[in-house]
């Protein structure tokens, strides 16, 4: 694994953040308006970003249910 298990706190940032940088870059991007702004190299920036935080959520909620799903394993020895 990469470390420390993910917590709901961090899904939940990855969420919002995801919704604020990515939705505000999706409305304002108009990549099919043919109305090019000087902004337009930073929106598509903002997408890629608000769509990796948007996966990086995903995959951070999928391993905490994982996790409180699995049992806990004892140690036997």
């Amino acid at each position: 694994m990469l470390g420390r298990s993910p917590t709901l706190q961090q899904a939940v940032f990855l969420l919002i953040f995801g919704v604020i940088v990515g939705g505000t870059s999706w409305v304002h991007f108009d990549m099919w308006g043919g109305k090019g702004t000087p902004y337009q190299g930073l929106l598509g920036v903002g997408l890629f970003v608000g769509a990796v935080a948007t996966i990086s959520r995903s995959l951070s909620l999928v391993a905490i249910v994982v996790k409180a799903v699995m049992p806990t394993r004892s140690k036997k020895r």
